[in-house]
């Protein structure tokens, strides 16, 4: 298979996206324009003969001269896509990364088979899904009894609805989270642009749960695309953990969807607590990999470092 690497103003995005489409490993993070969005449009492509197997290279540049491939905000996997991709074809395309990128860390689709590459660390990451397509009440008997009792509580305790509101949800998540991610307003500029791109394509819906009083305790946007249903962002405050909020907005899509054919995707998580909650709904593991190479030198690695203690250090102050 001949395989050429593409700078992002030569991609075809129509021949792109519609490989992407018609792939059996469809996800909307590999889509153009998501890629767009998470990157800021930095983002190359690896491409075989008329698109036929294709495979995003998201590209950061650290300092002059030296770029790394990453995996961007809110874009758990990404990989090869096309038609009877084998073990071959998966290791010829990590092969074919430039070696003018100091860095790769790149995330497979579940569908891309994991296995040991030369010159690649391989880590198996957890991704939990849900098969919606059979009735809510077969769904509801595989929820585990903390997951009962929750929605119960929720009934009574929580008011929720759909909503188009990004910058409330986007400014709840950041009031909620900010303090145990330290996240960069850069980075939520990057994620409104993805939920914006979604929710102008009618890809998805934001719920927001609510007290009693009218105050917003939790909010999530799930991304509706091409038959997965992905847990894509969301939070829920001290309040809201009280309230059962998380159980009750993961719910109300389950009621939304329950008998159509979808699979929910919970997006994650190899985190016990995160995992084991997403486990209490039935869900099941469909792992997927994640491949790095480094190639930076000891002395750029400890730079790199350096800057960022340098930036935490500025922001404890």
């Amino acid at each position: 298979m001949k395989i050429r690497h593409v700078c992002h103003n030569d991609i075809d995005k129509s021949k792109w996206d519609n490989a992407i489409l018609a792939s059996p490993q469809c996800r909307v993070y590999a889509t153009s324009w998501y890629l767009d969005a998470a990157t800021n449009r930095q983002w190359n492509a690896l491409v075989s003969e008329n698109y036929e197997h294709v495979m995003p290279l998201p590209v950061k540049r650290l300092w002059p001269g030296t770029s790394i491939i990453y995996q961007p905000v809110l874009s758990q996997q990404l990989g090869i896509f096309g038609r009877n991709i084998g073990s071959s074809d998966i290791q010829d395309f990590l092969q074919a990364i430039p070696n003018k990128f100091a860095e790769v860390s790149i995330p497979m689709n579940s569908a891309n088979r994991i296995f040991e590459i030369d010159g690649y660390q391989v880590v198996e990451k957890t991704n939990l899904e849900l098969d919606v397509s059979i009735s809510y009440k077969e769904l509801y008997s595989a929820f585990q009894k903390g997951v009962r009792s929750a929605l119960k509580k929720g009934q009574h305790s929580l008011i929720l609805s759909e909503s188009d509101d990004v910058d409330t949800l986007v400014s709840f998540y950041k009031e909620v989270m900010q303090s145990k991610l330290n996240l960069k307003n850069s980075r939520f500029t990057l994620i409104r642009s993805i939920i914006m791109a979604l929710m102008s394509r009618n890809y998805g819906f934001i719920v927001e749960a609510r007290d009693l009083q009218g105050n917003l305790v939790g909010a999530n946007f799930f991304c509706v695309f091409e038959g997965r249903i992905i847990n894509l962002f969301g939070a829920s405050n001290l309040a809201g953990r009280k309230l059962e909020a998380m159980h009750n907005l993961l719910n109300f899509t389950f009621l939304k969807y329950a008998g159509k054919p979808f699979i929910f995707d919970f997006e994650g998580s190899d985190i016990p607590p995160v995992k084991a909650f997403f486990e209490s709904f039935g869900a099941k593991n469909q792992p997927y990999a994640v491949y790095t190479r480094t190639k930076i030198s000891p002395l750029l690695s400890t730079i790199r470092s350096l800057k960022a203690s340098f930036r935490f250090n500025s922001k404890s102050n």
